[in-house]
């Protein structure tokens, strides 16, 4: 890894500016660049400390040793043909049970215009169209097919797997948000923090530099960037899927027994 990008090698500041709502953060732990998600597989140690921080304010942990990569840097470095190891759900299972899930929730609303951003190879798009979902859009600058970005207007915009990828997680938000049309819905999928992190520490499984984990969030940090553009955040029991959207829900989105403003 000699050629490895060289901002990795540089001294770790011991504080930096929490990523969504700005606060002092201190150095929170240390991770090898290979540690990733599939512990029935893991990867010889790097030797590349990936150092992370944890926001005081709104407990977001985050890593800005990746900051100054490019596309092709992470293409080469993360997103490569090795990727399918750390993550072996991305390419089938995990498009196949989330259009399972956006069947199951919107089985009636066919002429939806919906976008699924960070789509990867676009096979969520054709299990909709497959199931008569007309207006299904993908959108991923990391795959040359679908790199050009939409115009948006689009009613859902959805992004599975893809906030804790982000290392400007404001910036990912708000442009998610300014492809929906007014009234839209932004729906999508990250894990939380459990509520033990501050005895699991960097220990989380989830904490994985090889699988470009940069971002992990809290209900609070997701709140911050929510009410920036004058939305709410509503999450699953689980704190796994959650929605932005307007105090009221969209007509497509009623049936869906959405909390009103003020409960969670």
């Amino acid at each position: 890894m000699s050629d490895f990008p060289a901002g990795l090698w540089q001294i770790a500041p011991v504080e930096a500016a929490c990523k969504c709502c700005f606060a002092a953060s201190p150095l929170y732990g240390v991770a090898d660049f290979n540690k990733h998600c599939n512990v029935h597989d893991p990867f010889p140690l790097a030797g590349i400390p990936i150092y992370y921080y944890r926001c005081p304010a709104c407990g977001f942990i985050f890593t800005a040793a990746l900051d100054g990569w490019t596309r092709r840097d992470f293409d080469r470095w993360i997103y490569n043909d090795e990727y399918i190891r750390v993550d072996p759900d991305y390419r089938e299972i995990r498009p196949r049970a989330n259009a399972d899930k956006l069947c199951s929730l919107f089985a009636a609303q066919q002429d939806l215009r919906i976008l699924d951003y960070g789509g990867g190879g676009g096979l969520l798009g054709r299990l909709l169209a497959e199931r008569s979902f007309a207006g299904v859009e993908t959108y991923d600058p990391h795959v040359a097919e679908f790199a050009a970005r939409p115009a948006g207007g689009f009613d859902l915009v959805v992004a599975f797997e893809v906030l804790e990828h982000a290392t400007q997680p404001r910036e990912i938000f708000f442009d998610m948000i300014s492809l929906l049309r007014p009234g839209g819905m932004l729906l999508f999928s990250t894990p939380i923090q459990p509520g033990n992190i501050n005895e699991l520490g960097m220990n989380w499984w989830f904490i994985a530099p090889r699988n470009g984990h940069v971002s992990i969030h809290t209900p609070q940090s997701l709140r911050r960037i929510a009410s920036e553009r004058g939305l709410r955040l509503v999450s699953d029991p689980a704190k796994v899927w959650h929605l932005m959207l307007s105090e009221e829900p969209p007509a497509f989105a009623r049936h869906m027994n959405i909390p009103p403003p003020g409960r969670l």
